[in-house]
């Protein structure tokens, strides 16, 4: 093997030309297809290579090699080749530190730098990767005080990189708030302008463009179960392993959200409810804004965004949730056993087919399955339970949802048939697009329990 490895060296000295086109080459593809594929380690390979080489030209030239000499020739292939190397460590000392308690121990005491401490410990072995590989490649043997340098100053780079990042808003702020002018105007009617700051020059402005939150950092956490422990969500799933807890205390898991604060699912009506209440309790269940879950699913940490509703009837007010079969037992058995088995389908069947169906005492499917999973089916469902155990009937309700009706809630029908599952005579919905009335169908509304 190392016959081979010290021919395949030697060739590449005699062929430094070749070999720095092939390395560049090999690169250039690898980074592409990272960036193109959001492959992380792809990505640090290929960058990690040429950076190396374009880094080990322009430190050769300093240091007094002339310019494509075979001496600069042989510190690019050196640079290339530790550049992609280190890349590749680095990725796997990020992974594995991530794997292990140290992360979480120092994340419980210090919540940033538990985020940020997986990256600087990649950065050090880059760093050390780097020096130890460079050093053995021109003299032969590792230089440990070198290595051990390089390494913290990769662990330290890293370290200045996460701060700023994590605290650039806060940054941001501070520079665009600096006076350019203490001087104000006071107009006729006694007002008086503000003074100039950064922030109101075109600078400040496109400055503010880099304070809107793309990063994760300070809407997630990221938290481990120890190796063998796991928790239950209310459907009986076991979350175990990473997973994220937003900075409101809900958790995330592949993509969903498994668990959500507790607090009550039913409670007294106000008649107060309007949209912004609607996002206290969004906030309440620990959930992040819309805005903030977009860049989650931008990132690929949740598969969507989600929705919630909030909704008032009978002297009762129910919150719900999209995906919410992760908040029940059995998550959504129950309710495909009370409103789908059994029951015959709408589709396929003529309107008055439908209606002499409905004479003969049958109930049709109460929503179409979309709709079941979505935070209006949450609430009727709860609704639905509610009205079954006091035997109610008729009367109206009022729905605030966060986001306008999908289609299969309003052009499908799902809310409308849910609607007349429950018995109501009315139903207000209140949405982000304004206010409309949904009425059942006389003919297939519940008359009694």
């Amino acid at each position: 093997m190392v016959d081979t490895l010290s021919a395949i060296w030697d060739w590449m000295m005699e062929h430094k030309g070749i070999t720095i086109a092939i390395l560049s080459i090999i690169g250039i593809i690898v980074a592409i297809v990272g960036f193109v594929f959001e492959v992380g380690l792809a990505v640090l390979v290929g960058v990690g290579a040429l950076v190396g080489e374009i880094v080990s030209a322009l430190i050769s030239w300093l240091s007094g090699s002339g310019w494509l000499s075979d001496e600069m020739l042989r510190d690019i292939i050196i640079g290339g080749i530790a550049g992609g190397i280190s890349g590749l460590a680095g990725f796997f000392a990020e992974f594995l530190i991530g794997e292990t308690g140290v992360v979480a121990w120092i994340g419980s005491r210090i919540p940033w730098l538990g985020r940020a401490f997986p990256k600087m410990f990649g950065g050090a072995v880059m760093g050390g990767a780097d020096q130890s590989i460079t050093d053995y490649l021109k003299t032969g043997k590792v230089n440990l005080k070198k290595a051990m340098v390089a390494a913290a100053f990769g662990f330290f780079l890293s370290f200045g990189g996460k701060y700023i990042s994590s605290h650039l808003d806060g940054l941001i702020t501070k520079i665009n708030s600096f006076s350019l002018s203490p001087v104000m105007q006071v107009f006729e009617d006694g007002t008086a302008s503000a003074p100039k700051t950064i922030g109101d020059t075109s600078f400040g402005q496109w400055l503010q463009k880099f304070a809107t939150d793309n990063t994760t950092d300070s809407l997630i956490s990221i938290e481990k179960q120890p190796r063998g422990k796991f928790f239950l969500a209310k459907n009986g799933k076991r979350i175990s392993g990473r997973y994220y807890v937003t900075k409101n205390g809900a958790k995330i898991k592949q993509g969903q959200i498994v668990e959500v604060n507790n607090i009550p699912k039913y409670r007294p009506a106000t008649g107060k409810v309007d949209l912004n209440y609607v996002a206290k309790v969004r906030k309440e269940l620990g959930l992040l804004t819309t805005a903030e879950e977009q860049v989650l699913v931008k990132k690929k940490i949740l598969s969507s965004e989600s929705t919630v509703a909030v909704l008032e009837s009978d002297g009762v007010q129910i919150w719900g949730r999209s995906s919410w079969g992760e908040d029940v037992e059995g998550g959504f058995n129950s309710v495909k056993k009370e409103w789908f088995e059994g029951r015959p389908g709408r589709t396929g069947k003529k309107y008055n087919e439908r209606v002499e169906i409905a004479k003969e005492g049958e109930r049709f499917k109460a929503t179409n399955d979309a709709t079941m999973t979505h935070a209006e089916g949450d609430v009727f469902w709860h609704l639905y339970l509610y009205r079954k155990e006091h035997k109610i009937i008729g009367g109206k309700a009022t729905l605030y949802v966060d986001r306008p009706l999908c289609n299969y809630c309003d052009i499908s029908k799902g809310v409308q048939n849910l609607v007349e599952e429950v018995g109501l005579d009315e139903l207000i919905v209140v949405t982000p697009e304004g206010r409309r009335i949904i009425e059942p169908d006389p003919n297939f509304k519940r008359k009694s329990w």
